[in-house]
């Protein structure tokens, strides 16, 4: 069996899921670059933290730096 140690080192990808949008096939057609797509997500609402597409907690969008980040307001067992 593998130690903890070992397992520590190995790096794993987190995706912030921020929202869906459904349009019709003739809305998809007319997007252009510079369009805002409206989501399906309110301004405050938690977004999720997704590994391997399961959600593994909840949080807000926040600025670190010059890029975004997720303040973890939840953590989902």
């Amino acid at each position: 069996m593998l130690s903890d140690t070992v397992l520590d080192g190995v790096q794993v990808e987190l995706e912030a899921f921020v929202g869906r949008a459904k349009i019709t096939i003739a809305e998809l057609k007319r997007l252009r670059q510079g369009d805002a797509l409206a989501l399906a997500t309110q301004l405050n609402q938690a977004i999720e933290l997704r590994l391997n597409g399961q959600v593994i907690a909840r949080g807000e969008v926040v600025a670190v730096g010059d890029n975004f980040g997720v303040r973890l307001t939840e953590i989902v067992s």
